[in-house]
């Protein structure tokens, strides 16, 4: 049985360490902006060893992934109040959810926050409050990191950041980021009441380059135009017996799939069995930018494992998925040898000699074919 209020609060990963964007707090106010970089906070003298192993004392750029799907998982927003280092006060800028009653405990009943009702001072009204929970994966550890923050820009930017990744891909669980500071100019009351603009260094949060040259790949590929799918006709059934009779079997034509056409270079062989026992050949084909990966069976597998790597060939076959491993491939019917690396290529790519010889002599005799 859950005890309420203590064992009814939900799954929660352990806090490891804080990073902060000031440098320790002095005896009186809030310590100095550190800048262009952040500072670790932790207790953990393993944890602070592992990361300033990997970016030193002065980060800028730290690489994350995130605990939860949804943006708001991830990232907590409030207005809040403390005073003598307690919180007095949470609301979300206009009704309180969390207040310190005069006993000394909270009271959780929602009602107008007083910094919405009155033109409360500075010392006394509720300030804006982010706290962005991440995994820092060089430090090995399945504890999250906090990265707090009372700038309005830093929660607006970072709320903008994360909605933006969750529209594009719906979980924003194993997407990796990078999160860094960032100069921007924003505006700010000054000393004469009169707002200014001034440099500050911002936080942002941006998906890691390498994820997104894959992302963009899957666009490309899902945004090909495809053959549209032709539907079955319906059985004929005998309405009396309900049995379905014999119908005309479709032709060849309908059924026939789009046949696609890819030229590039071998850049990986591999051949194996999978799950169920079935033996394949997995070639990998660059083009441009970008790995595809091409499913080869039988003879064709057999004659594609003989090509040495670095070749130039051209594939035919039909485009098919697995879903599971949310993987778009090629499963080739037949191909050409465009052109062959020189042995001095080969040699620069691992492939022995004699292998290449043979292959020579296989293709002069008409072996390999399409």
């Amino acid at each position: 049985m859950p005890i309420i209020g203590y064992t009814d609060r939900g799954a929660k990963f352990p806090h490891i360490a804080t990073l902060r964007k000031g440098a320790p707090k002095p005896e009186r106010g809030p310590g100095r902006d550190l800048g262009d970089h952040f500072r670790l906070d932790t207790d953990n003298a393993d944890v602070a060893e592992s990361f300033r192993a990997v970016y030193g004392d002065k980060p800028n750029h730290i690489r994350v992934m995130l605990m939860y799907a949804t943006v708001e998982e991830n990232l907590d927003c409030w207005k809040e109040h403390y005073s003598a280092g307690a919180l007095k006060r949470r609301c979300d800028g206009q009704t309180c959810v969390q207040r310190l009653g005069k006993d000394g405990v909270y009271d959780f009943t929602p009602q107008s926050c007083e910094c919405a009702l009155l033109e409360l001072k500075k010392p006394h009204a509720c300030v804006p409050v982010g706290r962005l929970k991440v995994i820092i994966p060089e430090l090995a550890r399945m504890g999250y990191v906090l990265v707090g923050t009372t700038s309005i820009h830093d929660i607006i930017e970072l709320q903008s950041n994360l909605e933006a990744a969750a529209a594009l891909r719906g979980d924003l669980r194993g997407i990796p980021f990078v999160l860094s500071r960032r100069p921007r100019k924003v505006s700010i009351p000054g000393n004469d009441g009169k707002r200014t603009r001034m440099e500050k260094w911002l936080l942002s949060l941006e998906p890691a380059p390498d994820w997104v040259r894959l992302q963009i790949a899957v666009m490309q590929r899902a945004a090909l135009p495809m053959s549209e799918t032709l539907a079955l006709p319906a059985p004929v059934v005998n309405e009396d017996t309900g049995e379905i009779l014999d119908e005309e079997p479709a032709t060849e034509e309908t059924l026939q799939p789009t046949v696609w056409k890819l030229t590039g270079c071998i850049s990986d062989i591999d051949a194996r069995y999978n799950e169920h026992g079935d033996f394949f050949f997995m070639a990998t084909i660059t083009y441009g930018d970008d790995l595809t990966v091409v499913i080869a069976k039988d003879t064709i597998g057999e004659q594609l494992n003989d090509l040495p790597i670095g070749t130039e060939v051209t594939l035919r076959g039909h485009m098919a998925c697995n879903i599971k491993k949310n993987l778009d491939y090629l499963d080739v019917q037949s191909f050409d040898v465009v052109s062959m690396p020189t042995p001095t290529e080969q040699r620069a790519n691992g492939t022995r000699l004699d292998d290449l010889e043979s292959l020579y002599d296989a293709i002069e005799a008409d072996e390999v074919t399409a």
